[in-house]
């Protein structure tokens, strides 16, 4: 109960498991109260105990019954895919079909026919106009609680996703592009201009691009495919500068200039591949491909590991877990995140549903 005490009290109550029980027993002892009073209101014309509990028995189970179609049925069905029209549609028809069975059990079943002959024609029929206006309520009441609960799901789901985002720009900056990194390369195009002029004129030409869009265009929320596999080239083009024996492959199938993504999802895939090759010695290597198939995306990243691995851990990356949890943020139930570490290789295949 400790987390009822909290500041988060109702999104706690509507969303989390651990109330899950509160949450239906509360509904049940409402739906109680509710039917009790629609038997206690019609005693006049009961002959017994017996027939007022079960008349209140079918009274809680064909309203109980409302409300469990209209949450579970309708608010899904057409309410949340912004069918309006179609959904007061059909709560009416199931507002109606319950009332004509409520209306026939206290006419021919429980008062034997007698309740028209002691209350006339005319008051039933008001009977059943507010019987109605109550039954709309009652459903469309169910119906403002499952928007509440979606709206606060949403809402606490993008906070997370704008939260894990910004982490994850702000630690991508943070682990890729430091002031070691920058030493690194502007000193290999320092050596480079008295060697190699051109060649350090392309270096210095994918450093730039690599900070503009790191700095520019990752900032936005979505970006093209195309501009994310460009800069994964430029990224590896400046690892290879770095190291003797590297070498890469970028592949890609279909038109990756028509798929839009949220930036720097593929990036610490890349960087993890780099940190599981810091063997100068002896070749190493990453394979990227890219697959498109129709509203489906399947990324792969194949990088080699040294026979020994090193002494201490590399610094930096954004970690498997953080990763994980932003693509649960982003694609959830579509996405299928596979990982196989061999002893002298290691690949990811990241599979994406795209909307």
């Amino acid at each position: 109960m400790k987390n009822l005490l909290s500041k988060n009290i109702i999104p706690d109550f509507f969303l989390n498991p651990e109330y899950r029980k509160v949450r239906y027993l509360t509904s049940l002892f409402i739906m109680t109260i509710i039917t009790i009073s629609m038997v206690l209101n019609n005693i006049h014309y009961l002959g017994s105990t017996a027939y007022e509990v079960l008349e209140w028995v079918i009274y809680f189970v064909l309203t109980f019954g409302l409300i469990i179609a209209n949450v579970f049925i309708l608010v899904p069905h057409y309410l949340l895919k912004n069918r309006v029209v179609a959904y007061f549609v059909a709560a009416f028809v199931i507002i109606v079909i319950g009332l004509i069975l409520i209306v026939y059990l206290q006419i021919f079943v429980f008062s034997g026919g007698t309740l028209i002959e002691k209350m006339g024609g005319t008051v039933i029929i008001v009977n059943c106009l507010s019987s109605l206006v109550s039954m709309g309520f009652l459903v469309t009441g169910s119906s403002a609680i499952q928007l509440l609960r979606y709206w606060i799901k949403d809402t606490r789901r993008i906070g997370e996703l704008e939260a894990a985002t910004l982490q994850s720009e702000l630690d991508l900056l943070k682990s890729q592009i430091n002031p070691h990194f920058l030493f690194n390369m502007l000193n290999n195009a320092n050596v480079l201009i008295w060697k190699n002029k051109e060649e350090a004129q392309q270096l210095l030409y994918k450093l730039e691009s690599l900070l503009k869009y790191q700095l520019k265009e990752a900032t936005s929320d979505k970006i093209l495919l195309l501009f994310d596999i460009r800069f994964l080239n430029d990224f590896l083009n400046l690892e290879k500068v770095r190291r003797d024996n590297f070498e890469f492959t970028i592949t890609t199938e279909g038109n990756a200039n028509e798929i839009w993504m949220p930036s720097l999802l593929f990036i610490p895939f890349v960087e993890n591949a780099i940190k599981h090759n810091p063997d100068s010695n002896h070749l190493s290597y990453v394979y990227i491909h890219f697959k498109i198939a129709g509203r489906k995306l399947e990324f792969r990243c194949e990088n080699s590991k040294p026979a020994t691995k090193p002494v201490q851990k590399q610094s930096g990356g954004l970690g498997l877990k953080n990763i994980q949890r932003r693509l649960s943020l982003l694609y959830p139930g579509k996405h299928i995140l596979d990982i196989q570490d061999e002893a002298t290789r290691y690949t990811i295949t990241l599979k994406l549903e795209l909307e």
